[in-house]
């Protein structure tokens, strides 16, 4: 215990993966916390509710912070936004449901994925491979997002599809053609034997960048975002 340099109220595996590559040494203890929204609560008031209610459950009862007092105390929580409610993504996240609360349905499985996207308005997006998707194209419109197939100009968000293990030759040539803050999503079938997921992060790490998320893009196809190193982005080539 005395060797942690942290705990973490979570048990999300990905939120301990992505603190484990920062170099710390976790001691994970889950909190039990009533994740109820409030009448009237505000997405942002709500995450920093829970997230602080985990953090006080773990530090006033938990036997972890009571064997390393001296340790902090992490917590988080992630929410879905859907028509600007809180929906519960664990009853939610992979199922196709439509709402209708303002006389037209939505189809809330696109919200839910394009909300992990980090799709922001005026983005220049290349699409790679995916580009008949008419319903992605259709949001990443509606988002505001510049949307292109082509052209020499660096992206701010590069969308790519790697069918076969041959495919990824391609990976380590996109860089350059992304913005040093730029992001590559790249798009694999979900459990193809021609594309597993370690070769596709193997991939990444040759071609100089790291993951840092991995999301359900649709029924079909699982994406892996990819990012410049934030300490090599000073050496980015430039557009």
């Amino acid at each position: 215990m005395a060797e942690a340099d942290l705990i973490l109220a979570s048990a999300s595996p990905r939120r301990r993966e992505l603190l484990e590559r920062l170099g710390l040494a976790l001691v994970v203890a889950p909190a039990e916390v009533d994740e109820t929204p409030l009448p009237g609560e505000r997405p942002d008031d709500y995450v920093r509710r829970i997230s602080a209610a985990k953090c006080d459950a773990v530090a006033d009862g938990g036997a972890a912070a009571a064997a390393a007092p001296e340790l902090g105390v992490l917590g988080a929580d992630t929410i879905v936004i859907a028509d600007r409610e809180i929906t519960d993504i664990r009853q939610l996240d992979g199922k196709k449901v439509n709402i209708d609360k303002s006389g037209s349905g939505t189809n809330l499985t696109s919200r839910l994925i394009f909300g992990k996207l980090g799709i922001k308005p005026e983005s220049d997006v290349l699409l790679l491979g995916i580009e008949d998707d008419t319903a992605f194209v259709a949001e990443l419109a509606d988002a505001g997002a510049r949307v292109r197939t082509r052209g020499k100009g660096q992206a701010d968000m590069i969308f790519a599809t790697f069918r076969h293990r041959d495919d990824l030759r391609r990976l380590a040539a996109l860089v350059p053609r992304i913005k040093a803050d730029g992001v590559i999503w790249t798009l694999r079938p979900k459990g193809s034997k021609d594309l597993k997921e370690s070769e596709m992060m193997k991939a990444g790490k040759d071609a100089g960048l790291v993951d840092v998320k991995v999301v359900s893009f649709d029924d079909t196809l699982t994406a892996e975002k990819f990012v410049v190193p934030v300490a090599n982005r000073g050496g980015h080539p430039k557009g």
